[in-house]
């Protein structure tokens, strides 16, 4: 920061606008609707421990009724049993949309994500 103001960016234009994301301390969580069913991953995993921790936030008939098909939910997931995480609120924490499409943008503006999501 300077000056007390917004982050400056070397390699951004002086009227360009930045979006920063909160970086919660947790572990990625990627959750999808695929054939009217719930597909959880992590890091490219689609069982284990971290699958589980992850699971245990989830309500399925709520998660399938809300999230739509052909999108990509990224989430931060908190869970205090994870060893590296530190003291912040335990939860799955939405970072992030995409569609299941090659070239897709990312949307994680807070605007855009609560008109998607």
């Amino acid at each position: 920061m300077r000056d007390g103001g917004a982050p400056k960016c070397a390699k951004c234009g002086k009227d360009e606008v930045l979006d920063a994301l909160i970086k919660h301390n947790g572990f990625l969580a990627v959750v999808s609707k695929y054939k009217g069913k719930l597909v959880v991953s992590t890091q490219g995993s689609l069982n284990g421990d971290y699958v589980l921790l992850i699971r245990d936030y989830i309500n399925e008939d709520l998660f399938l009724s809300v999230l739509k098909e052909g999108y990509t939910y990224m989430f931060e997931c908190i869970n205090p049993t994870d060893a590296h995480v530190t003291i912040e609120t335990e939860g799955l924490h939405l970072l992030a949309i995409r569609k299941n499409e090659i070239g897709s943008p990312i949307i994680h503006d807070f605007k855009t994500l609560s008109e998607v999501a």
